[in-house]
This record gives C-alpha cells, sequence and structure tokens, in this order.
C-alpha cells in the first residue's frame, strides 16, 4: 500500500455494514485512503479518523487496495493534505440516514466514507464518475472506476 491508495473495505461480521451493502447493492461498505504504508484516513459512522491498516488485516474483513492511475502525484498530495486536517465527530446512527438519502437523492449534510475521498480529489480535478456529485460517490462507484488499478497482490 503506498500513499493515496483507495482501501476498499469489507466487514464480514458487521450488521450496520451488512445493511449498508444490501441498501446501496455494494460489495464492499467501508472505503479508506492510504496516508501512507501503515495508516489510512476514513470517514466513520462517529467520524473521521485516522487508523492503522493493521485494524482491518484479519478474518473479520475483506480488503482490496486500488491505486488511482494518471492523477498528478503534486495534486494527490494536496488532496490528502487538505482532508488529514478535517477532523469531525458525527452522532452514529447519521450514517443510515445519510445512505438512505442517498438512496432517494436527498440532500445529504455529512460525509461518508467514499464521499469524504471523492470529494478532495474533485477539489484536485479527479472524479470517480463525473456524472455524479463528490459527496454521493458509493464505494462501487469507487471499485468500478476506470482510472483505478487494483494492487493487492503488490
Amino acid at each position: 500500500m503506498k500513499r493515496g491508495d483507495i482501501v476498499l473495505i469489507k466487514n464480514r461480521f458487521d450488521i450496520v455494514g451488512w445493511f449498508i451493502r444490501r441498501l446501496l447493492w455494494i460489495k464492499y461498505n467501508h472505503v479508506g485512503w492510504a496516508i501512507n504504508s501503515k495508516q489510512i484516513i476514513e470517514c466513520r459512522s462517529t467520524g473521521i479518523y485516522i487508523n492503522h491498516i493493521k485494524k482491518y488485516q484479519n478474518f473479520c474483513y475483506k480488503i482490496k487496495v486500488l491505486r488511482i492511475q494518471d492523477i498528478n502525484k503534486e495534486k494527490l498530495d494536496l488532496a490528502l493534505r487538505y482532508a488529514s486536517v478535517i477532523q469531525k465527530k458525527y452522532e452514529y446512527l447519521s450514517s443510515i440516514k445519510t445512505y438512505i438519502r442517498i438512496l432517494f437523492n436527498d440532500p445529504i449534510h455529512r460525509f461518508t466514507c467514499s464521499g469524504f475521498i471523492a470529494y478532495f480529489l474533485s477539489e484536485q480535478g479527479f472524479y470517480f464518475n463525473k456524472n455524479k456529485h463528490p459527496l454521493y460517490i458509493t464505494p462501487r462507484d469507487i471499485e468500478k472506476c476506470k482510472y483505478l488499478e487494483e494492487v493487492n497482490n503488490e
């Protein structure tokens, strides 16, 4: 894993994760963004945090690491630096309300894990899906983006 890589995460034993996967018809229910080879920044149901990747390297999780192709390294670094200074706390149930709003195309009032990454990359001119507002990007949009390459086997 390198700085700027996208980490798709599936929690195999989490009822909220299961609910999100079923509601949005996605394989992975969470996304993190690599700050370096050991840490990711992630927007969770309770806020935005920097965590060690080892948290997800066990039998409870399935992860897929994707690398953005054809992006200016300075712009990628700038997007990561801006995202890294954000510290927010959220009410736990607000994430479920947010996913329901996304499902019905209602305005959302907080970041989702994938929308958080998409927002900061869009500020630097990179889009996972140009036909969708960055805040409404889902893990499926990230997984299917043609500008990403799987690098799990590196």
